[in-house]
């Protein structure tokens, strides 16, 4: 049985082993093939399986120790990288010589790494998200990436060009014409079976593990038939498994139509309009000078205001309430982990871009994990309240508690519901994951609000303040 599932006080958070659990997380790579090579001695410099990316003194259990230590609880993870094979590194497929593979085989030492991960990370209670397909690894655009896959004639025996084409020609099998994809309409029988056997294959290995989400495809642009049709196949192997998809277009009808499919049961907003919310606010270059301060506000703006989009469909259709959650943040800035949490969010994940020295993501979730465990926040209890606020920051709150999210230095008014007593407040350094101060202190009467009562949230820097707001006796 599933250790994660939705909690039902408010399904738009999930649970783990029977208690509330907001994922947060973050991995440097996310391919399974750049964590197994050498298994016990760390990766010391660039290679191709890692996709390009690679983590400078880690192995899968260096990463999985990592993420435990700060906190987290979110790991994705593609199953492999097409080329990784050219470095020597096992592939699920059976390699029968150098870049020829037999897909209807698979390769034990790939997957003795592969189960061993996931144990490890059930027992950390690190959630994996599992990318069943690779729309990026299966892109004709790099060498690394089409021209090198198992699944391109050129590299197996199974079929040859008349099937997929080969390195040779156009490689457009998931642009345009979309060819890898039509196997769900009937085409490509024998493409179709081997396609099966795979999936097939990740499911018996993971079935028995209690932390996985099932994701269709990594940045899926497969479409709606493709992805329900592989939903299906994992509901009806895996009863309670917990389903997702991350669809690439960020249409507003594409997203609508994951919250209609049966099998889907959350949704992975790292490929839907929070994706281009978010990625100039979180964009590979972290840093932002003093010109770019209204865009970094405007852009956690865009992505509260997506959170509110989500929200509203699920408040006129309340059997479609689900967690909606992202988890390939692309990008260093601290603004997002804090952002998507006060904005009604179950998740986010750091992804990708977090190799740097100073390993600051590994330090952001730290501290956003230390104020969840030091405040015991009820988030489950609480909704966005961002009409409670005037200024710069996003609000999650009851008519108890408010959490409210300061990503500049600028003063922020928070409506109090009730003004009867006093109203502690404690602000935490977001950055490096420290209490700054902690006062009680009376509602003022709202100027021009008759007789609302609010208090003035003043953070002391621009680089992301949390305020933790209680009324108190």
């Amino acid at each position: 049985m599933n250790g994660l599932a939705f909690c039902e006080r408010n399904r738009h958070y999930f649970e783990y082993r029977g208690k509330p659990i907001w994922l947060s997380g973050h991995s440097r790579l996310w391919p399974m093939t750049g964590w197994i090579p050498p298994v016990t001695e760390p990766v010391g410099k660039p290679h191709e399986g890692a996709g390009g990316h690679f983590a400078v003194g880690r192995t899968y259990h260096d990463e999985v120790a990592r993420v435990a230590e700060s906190g987290g609880h979110l790991f994705r993870m593609t199953p492999f990288w097409p080329d990784a094979w050219q470095g020597g590194i096992p592939m699920p497929f059976k390699q029968l010589k150098p870049g020829r593979f037999d897909l209807t085989q698979w390769d034990e030492a790939y997957f003795e790494a592969f189960r061993e991960f996931f144990a490890l990370t059930a027992e950390r209670d690190i959630i994996i998200q599992l990318e069943i397909w690779d729309r990026p690894g299966l892109s004709q655009w790099h060498p690394s990436r089409w021209p090198a896959h198992p699944m391109n004639p050129d590299h197996n025996v199974n079929y040859g060009t008349d099937v997929l084409p080969g390195s040779d020609g156009d490689g457009n099998i998931v642009f345009g014409e979309r060819l890898f994809y039509t196997t769900a309409r009937g085409e490509r029988p024998e493409l179709f079976a081997l396609q099966q056997a795979y999936v097939q294959k990740l499911l018996d290995e993971t079935k028995a593990f209690p932390n996985v989400i099932y994701c269709i495809e990594n940045e899926g642009c497969g479409g709606i038939e493709w992805e329900a049709y592989w939903a299906k196949i994992i509901r009806e192997t895996i009863s309670d498994a917990i389903i997702t998809a991350m669809p690439l277009d960020a249409n507003e009808h594409t997203w609508r139509s994951y919250f209609d499919a049966p099998h889907f049961n959350c949704l992975d907003g790292g490929g839907t309009g929070l994706r281009y919310a978010m990625l100039d606010t979180v964009g590979n270059d972290a840093g932002f000078n003093e010109s770019q301060s209204r865009l970094r506000y405007d852009r956690i703006a865009l992505l509260r205001e997506t959170m509110a989009k989500y929200y509203l469909l699920m408040e006129a259709y309340p059997e479609k309430t689900r967690p909606v959650y992202v988890s390939n943040n692309f990008g260093k800035v601290l603004d997002s982990i804090w952002a998507m949490f006060c904005s009604g969010a179950a998740g986010l994940r750091y992804h990708r871009c977090t190799w740097d020295e100073t390993e600051e993501a590994y330090r952001w979730v730290r501290a956003f994990n230390t104020f969840l465990d030091e405040t015991s926040v009820p988030f489950v209890d609480m909704a966005p309240a961002n009409h409670r606020l005037s200024g710069h920051g996003v609000c999650l709150a009851n008519e108890k508690v408010a959490v409210v999210y300061l990503p500049t230095d600028r003063p922020v008014i928070l409506t109090i519901p009730n003004s009867a007593g006093k109203v502690r407040i404690r602000l935490f350094d977001c950055d490096q994951g420290k209490w700054i101060s902690d006062e009680a202190v009376s509602p003022e009467q709202t100027p021009g609000a008759g007789k609302g009562f609010s208090v003035i949230l003043q953070a002391t820097s621009d680089t992301g303040t949390a305020a933790y707001v209680e009324t108190v006796k």
